[in-house]
């Protein structure tokens, strides 16, 4: 992952074979979840995220993404391959030091 100031891009490449997660992401699945009986076994992907991570208040983050992807194998989406999504998150970043409270238990 590349990252700068509140920007950062992340590449990624996905070659699975057969690939069925209940709780993974439906992109890298080999079933589809948007078009019933449409098994795709071979899945190969190019991803790039786009990444922009403000802190807007003291740890609390705004994070958006872009994901743009290349299906090399795709056969009914845009008929170039070239898909996208789209995130959007609000972190909160807790601080805690797990040293001091078992200390605090032990006493």
């Amino acid at each position: 992952m590349f990252d700068f100031k509140n920007v950062g891009i992340d590449l990624r490449y996905w070659n699975g074979e057969g690939y069925i997660g209940p709780r993974g992401m439906a992109l890298f699945q080999s079933v589809s979840e948007k078009y019933p009986g449409l098994v795709e076994k071979h899945r190969e992907l190019l991803i790039v995220s786009f990444i922009y991570d403000k802190e807007i208040f003291k740890n609390v983050n705004f994070d958006f993404r872009i994901i743009p992807y290349k299906d090399f194998i795709e056969k009914i989406s845009s008929g170039t391959g070239l898909e996208y999504s789209y995130e959007m998150y609000l972190k909160y970043n807790l601080k805690i030091n797990i040293k001091k409270i078992r200390n605090s238990l032990n006493n």
